[in-house]
Parts: structure tokens; sequence; C-alpha cells
């Protein structure tokens, strides 16, 4: 095991944390000094060398302790291989070797440097029984609970000292033993599970009769309150209903659950938290008498209960780790604690004398984490089994009329109310069943707990705009902006976070980005009024032609084929399709005979036996939004109009071409038979509107420069590369002294780049798996003069004072370009080759 250089901590040595403490803090403070002296000496030193002259900066040797140090640093924890050189001035290929040398301790995602460890805490340490490897354990012993900031025990047996003997020797094998605390604390953190504290429970002793834990670690609530979503389904209920009081408040705050939000969406947080609790069947129903009188708590007992709730709330998650040390434990209690013991233990004999009592009496009066006083409930009130609860109303003064604008959005007729759009709709007040709206259509999303919950007005017009275009498979949703959502629909952000959502229209659900949550939607569209004719509600079929193309049943297809236009409209197949949605239906044209399919909605050509796709999609009613002149644009430049609509916050997105597309052949066109076609396996769109603008503000500048925009010279040209630069190419742009250059630079110090297809594909090198990566970059090739090794920037051109624009193997016939700034190229799309 690797040993650092400074010692480790000899057993029985009196060095306290705090002196560790102050001692990392002074590091931190050398390490702060030391960078930022770095930094100046750098800016100093590029003020009078060549910028380009990176060989010029004085480097630093890498070690694994170095690149430790630096990465911890950066708040991620994580920083870009460019940005390591740029400000720590640490080689790209020395921090691969080191990352490739020490796998456990670091990781390299595409150009990304990755501190990321493979130390944990040990879980046999925080269990019953104890480590018994502590000699040969390679995991560290501390308390969990304490690294994720949730034990506040000053003697806690688990510990809380890092530089332990045995602590010191795990984080020296992964060169952590010289960060500060602080750091360590944080990098520890953010690598610990915290699934591992188990899930907040409702108590069912509670909820079936009286608990008489004093330690109870499950929140006292009415099941039915928490399963109904504040709707309780008993009559007078007694059981608590505050979410809020003292004791459930320390418990969701243990857990990690909001506590500022809307009873609702706290319950919404909980059962997400918890699914096995939407599932929690009610407690039968009690059949046994309820005693007369029930045993009262002394004012000094209830205190002591209290007091032990409280604290069992803090320690809850320790509970299951430390019962090994209780033993050891129970010596150092206090006298309060002993005789709140003493209270708990007769009050659990009372209870085993008194089965009357446990089973009957529901609502006694040691409630060790509620507010509610203890009444004597009637026997009725909790005498309902599930077989009944259909006849009993929801405990609910008036039905609610529910708008889109709510949360909550489980309408009993699953339809947009017309009168609340148009009208005065007059069941507003006593409850209506229709959803309420401002528009004639509203999309909702189901959180798997067969409640439907509205969602955001900016992602419903997303969905829309993008459903009633047949040709659209789905779209990217929006993401929630939290500080705009209302708080009283923060239980949708609890649901779906910030990550960005996949609607998939044929499958009616919405993916994340990482593919492991699916969730139910639907669209919601006004009822039938007699005598209204409502777009949003009128559905227009589709079939896909012969070239890729929706058209509308009853129109020519995009081939002109007018003997081939059906004999029903869309509104006959609407008409057929509302009597019975998995029916069949034949029509004819002139020539041929034809069955419609509404179950797998297809169409099948009877004659030929040909099948094609079949769509019903909204009639296109929203407006199409135009920027008027002289309006303010948040885009600083416009984009190209066949690019898909990206995410605010999304930097790059590959869009891989369909081989039918126009735009695929126009890209494998450019390739002029010098690379065989059926090599190509994918195209990728490559759209990042940074790197995007950077080249149009540049074409504008030349344009400006030389008058005219053919002197720019904009032309599509080729780099081959290899597999493992391709992420940063298409995020950074191409950067030579970043990913280095397999050309020899015969013709300049820059990125070179070629109009040979084949050329260029001598330098892709292949992955594991054999396939090959080469670009296709837009390029302003300007003014050319022929280059050669020693050129680090081009020559000035006489006709301007200012520099050529592109060093070239040959000016008379060039096929070999070499660009020197990143603002005249843009990598366009990517080719995978064979």
């Amino acid at each position: 095991m690797y040993q650092g250089s400074r010692n480790p901590q000899k057993k029985g040595s009196n060095i306290q944390e705090y002196g560790n403490s102050r001692q990392g803090q002074n590091n931190d403070e050398l390490h702060r000094r030391h960078w930022q002296g770095s930094r100046e000496v750098s800016q100093h030193q590029m003020e009078y060398e060549d910028p380009l002259s990176y060989n010029s900066c004085k480097t630093i040797q890498v070690t694994p302790q170095t690149l430790v140090e630096c990465l911890a640093n950066f708040r991620t924890f994580s920083a870009s291989l460019i940005k390591l050189m740029e400000d720590r001035h640490l080689q790209p290929s020395s921090v691969r070797e080191i990352v490739s040398a020490w796998p456990k301790i670091f990781n390299l995602n595409g150009e990304i440097a990755e501190l990321k460890p493979q130390v944990k805490i040990c879980t046999a340490h925080c269990g019953t029984q104890g480590c018994q490897k502590h000699s040969s354990c390679d995991d560290l012993h501390i308390c969990s609970s304490y690294v994720l900031n949730w034990c506040y025990e000053k003697n806690c047996v688990l510990g809380h000292k890092w530089m332990t003997d045995h602590n010191t020797s795990v984080l020296q094998s992964f060169f952590l033993d010289r960060l500060p605390f602080r750091t360590l604390h944080r990098l520890i953190q953010s690598m610990t599970n915290t699934g591992d504290i188990g899930q907040l429970e409702i108590c069912h002793r509670y909820n079936e009769g009286g608990c008489n834990q004093s330690n109870c670690g499950a929140l006292h609530m009415c099941l039915s309150f928490v399963v109904g979503l504040t709707r309780c389904s008993y009559r007078d209920c007694q059981l608590n209903h505050n979410l809020l009081n003292h004791d459930c408040y320390q418990l969701l705050k243990t857990y990690g659950l909001p506590t500022n939000e809307s009873p609702r969406d706290i319950l919404v947080a909980l059962i997400t938290h918890n699914p096995n609790l939407s599932q929690s069947q009610m407690p039968e129903k009690f059949t046994k008498k309820v005693p007369t009188k029930t045993k009262k708590y002394t004012g000094k007992s209830q205190k002591k209960s209290r007091k032990n709730a409280i604290d069992a709330s803090k320690r809850e998650v320790h509970r299951r780790k430390k019962s090994s040390c209780s033993e050891s434990e129970s010596s150092s209690k206090t006298e309060d604690e002993s005789d709140s013991d003493n209270d708990s233990k007769s009050n659990t004999i009372l209870s085993n004398d008194n089965d009357l009592e446990k089973s009957g009496n529901k609502r006694k009066s040691q409630k060790s984490n509620t507010d509610t006083p203890s009444q004597k409930v009637s026997e009725s009130s909790r005498q309902a089994n599930p077989a009944d609860l259909a006849e009993i109303p929801l405990k609910q003064e008036n039905p609610r009329t529910l708008w889109s604008h709510y949360l909550q959005g489980d309408v009993s007729v699953p339809e947009i109310c017309y009168y609340s759009v148009e009208e005065m709709c007059k069941y507003e007040e006593s409850g209506c069943q229709r959803l309420h709206s401002t528009q004639h259509f509203h999309w909702q999303v189901n959180d798997q707990g067969n409640r439907w919950l509205n969602l955001r007005q900016d992602q419903v017009t997303c969905l829309e705009q993008s459903y009633c275009n047949p040709s659209h498979d789905g779209i990217d949703l929006v993401r929630l902006d939290p500080a705009t959502l209302n708080i009283s629909v923060r239980g949708l952000l609890i649901l779906m976070g910030r990550d960005v959502w996949h609607a998939d229209f044929k499958a009616m659900n919405l993916t994340n980005s990482s593919k492991t949550r699916t969730l139910p939607i639907r669209r919601l569209c006004t009822e039938a009024v007699s005598g209204h004719v409502i777009k949003p509600a009128n559905f227009i079929w589709y079939f896909l032609d012969a070239n890729n193309k929706w058209v509308k049943y009853g129109n020519v297809d995009t081939e002109g084929k007018k003997h081939l236009i059906s004999s029903l409209t869309t509104d006959d197949i609407e008409k057929h399709f509302k009597q019975n949605t998995t029916g069949n239906l034949p029509f004819r044209n002139s020539k041929f005979i034809y069955c419609l399919d509404f179950n797998t909605m297809t169409q099948t050509n009877l004659n030929t036996n040909v099948r094609r796709a079949v769509r019903r999609r909204p009639e296109p009613h929203l407006p199409v939004e135009k920027a008027e002149k002289g309006e303010g644009r948040k885009t600083l430049v416009d984009l190209p109009s066949y690019w898909e609509v990206m995410q605010p916050e999304e930097r790059v997105r590959l869009v891989t071409l369909a081989p039918s597309s126009s735009e695929y052949l126009a890209v494998v066109g450019l390739l002029a038979r010098k690379v065989q076609s059926s090599s190509v396996m994918k195209v990728q769109r490559i759209q990042n509107p940074f790197l995007w603008q950077a080249l149009q503000n540049k074409i504008k500048e030349l344009i400006a420069v030389y008058g005219v925009e053919s002197k720019v010279n904009i032309r599509q040209l080729f780099h081959g590369t290899g597999h493992k630069v391709v992420p940063s190419i298409c995020a950074e742009n191409f950067d030579w002294r970043l990913h280095g250059s397999s050309s020899g630079q015969s013709f300049g110090q820059g990125t070179y780049f070629s109009s040979d297809a084949a050329y260029s594909y001598r330098y892709c090198r292949p992955d594991d798996s054999g396939m090959k990566y080469m670009f296709i970059a837009r390029t302003a090739v300007g003014s050319i003069v022929c280059g050669n090794s020693s050129m680090v920037r081009p020559p000035t051109n006489p006709a301007t004072n200012r520099p050529f624009d592109s060093t070239v193997n040959n000016v008379v016939n060039p096929t070999i370009i070499v660009k020197y700034d990143k603002q005249e190229y843009y990598p366009e799309y990517i080719l995978t080759l064979t």
C-alpha cells in the first residue's frame, strides 16, 4: 500500500482534529498562493511570448498527488484537460498517463479528468457486529451519518475523525491524506449513497391502536391521510393529520424530505421517497370493545417521552447500525434517560396486561411523536374495511373543481370543460367533473401512483406544437425552472427534477435522459359541444407515402399520383374511429382495395400487401411565433432552420440523419466516390450554437475585410481523427494543441483539413469495434499562402496588411488547408465509417 510523505498518526497520539484542520487550512492557503503565483507568471509570459507557443510556459511534472490536489480545488472535482493545461500547466498527455495508471483514483470522461477515488465507508464498521477485518480492511472506519451531516453526537461510537491510524492508511493509498478536512469531507460525501439509511415509514402500531415505543423512528400519521394525499377516508378521524408538528418535522428533516411546502407536496415527496407507502393496506376494522378508561401519562412522563421522541428522530439513522453498542452506551446514560426507559417499560407491561387497550383503543395518550391530544373515539370511526371505502365519502367539505394550473389534475371525466374556456361553468362552485382550463387542450403526466398531474404551460405548449405535426415522433421537454414554479405545484419538480425528459408520442410516455424512468402522459381536449367547432378536438388522419412523407387522407401523395387518392376523407375515418377505436375500416381508390387497422394504426393494400403507417393527430391550431423586426432576440445569431430545437442549457447535440433524407444524401455526396458510400454507417449533424455563432461572427468580419462573401471562400472540408477525441471536438472544436497532430505539420503548426476525403480517411484511427470517424468542417478558407513546418502563424498579406487566413500545400490547387484561428471553422458533421 502506498505510503505518503506525511507519517501516519501513531496510536495513542494526542493530536486532535482541530490541529489537523488548521494544518489542512494552511496547506490550502499555500496551494492557493502557489497557483495564483503560477497564473500571474503565466499571464506575464504570455504578454511577451507567442500566444500559440504553449511550450514556452513552464510545465509541472504530473504526479498522482499533484493531480489529486489540482482536481480537489474544483467544485465538481473535475476539469477539462485544456483547463488543467492553461491554469495548472499540466500537459494533457501526462494527465492521460496518470489517469490510465491509476484507474481506482481518476476517470477520464471524454476530455474531462475526474477525481473519483474508489474509497468507501465500511458497512461492517457501521453494522451491528463491527468490522472483523480491521487490519486488512480497505474502507474508511467513520460514521456514515456524520459524512452525510446527519449525526450530531459528540461521542458517537462510530467515530467522526478522519485521521485515525486506519483511515490515514486508507487515505494515503488514494493520495487523499493531504487534502483539507472540509474538502475531503465534501469529496467522500459526494460518493456516499444516501439510500443506506433506509426509508421513512408510517407507524402501523400507531394506526392499529397506539404505539408505546419511546424510540419509534416512524411517522405517527394517519395512513389513510398519507395515501390519500391529505384526503382521509374515515369520518371523524382523530389520528394525526399535522405533518409539521415538532416530531414529524424532525423526522422529515432527518430523511432529507421537504418541510417548507404544501402538505400535498410533502406527501408526494414522501411517497416518491418510499413508493411502498402507496401500496400499504389500511388496518382492519376494530372489533374489540374500546375501554372506558385509558392510561394517562403524568406531566413528567409526557415530557420525558417527548424528549425521547425528539432524540429518536435524530438517532433513527444510527438505531439499526449501533444495536451492538447499546450495552456500552447504557452505562453512560443520564438519570433522566434511565427514568424515561423505566416509564417506557412500565407502559409496555401495562399494554401487555390489557390486550383490549392494545387492540381496541386506537387513540391512546401515549403518542411519542404527535401533538394531537388524547381523545376517546367511538368504535364506528374506524370500523371500515376496504370494501366499505367506496361508500364512505372523502373527508371534504365541498367537491373541488380542478384547474389546469393546479398540480392535481385527476378529474372524473378526462376532458376540458368547454364552458371554463369560453363562458362560465355553472358547476365551478359545486365541483365540475371536467378539468377547467383557459385553453381547449392540456397535457398531464402520471406519477405511477394512478394520479394525473398537470404539466406546466411551457411544457404543454411544447408538446402540443410538436404533436400537431405528424412527422414528429416525439419532443424533448423544456427543463423545469424552480424559480418560476409556484410553491403549490413544486411537487412536479419532486417527480421530474431538472432532468430533460423525452416525450414519445407513439408510446405516450416520458423518458428521462438516463432512460431509467418512464412516466405515462395523456392529452386532454375539450368536450364535444353541439354547434361549435373546436380545432384542438378536430383530428386529422395521415398515411406515410412512398417518399416517407405524411399525407392527409383525401389528398394526392408527394409523387402526384392522383389515381391513388382514397375514397375516404379524414372526417369519414374519424367518424368510424369514434364508433370503434379497435376495429377495421375497408376503403378503396380507383385501383386498389385497402384495410385500415385502428388497433395497429396501419393501412394495408389488400392487392399488393404493402403496409403503411397511419397517424391521427390534432389539426394544427397554435400560432407560429415570429420575431418582429427590431425586436430583441434571445439567441445571439440565427441558427439553421433545419436544426432541432435545443434546451437553453444544452451546449451540443448530435442528430442522426435518416439515410433517406436529402441532407444525408448531400453529405455522403461530398465524398465524391473517394470513400465508398457503402462504408458510411452513420451521419450525425453537430448542433453547437456557441461554436456556430463564433464562425458566423468571423465570416461577417472577413466579409467586411474583403468586401464580398466569395473571397471568404466558405468550404466543407474533411478531417480524420481517432475516436477518443470525437466528443471533445464536438464540444470545443478542433485544437491541435490539445489533440495533437498526426500529419507532421509540414505546412504549418495549425489544424489540418483536406478537400480530399480519401486523404483524410488515412488519418482515421479505428476504435475497438473497428469503426472510424471523419469530420466534415465548414471552413472559412479566405486568403491562402504556401506554408512550411516552421510557421506558427501565417505571414502578413501585403494586400490587406494583415496575416493570411490559411496556409496550404499548393496555392494553385490546394488540397491541404491549415487553419490557425478556431473561429474560422466549425465541425458540422461526423461520419461513422467502416
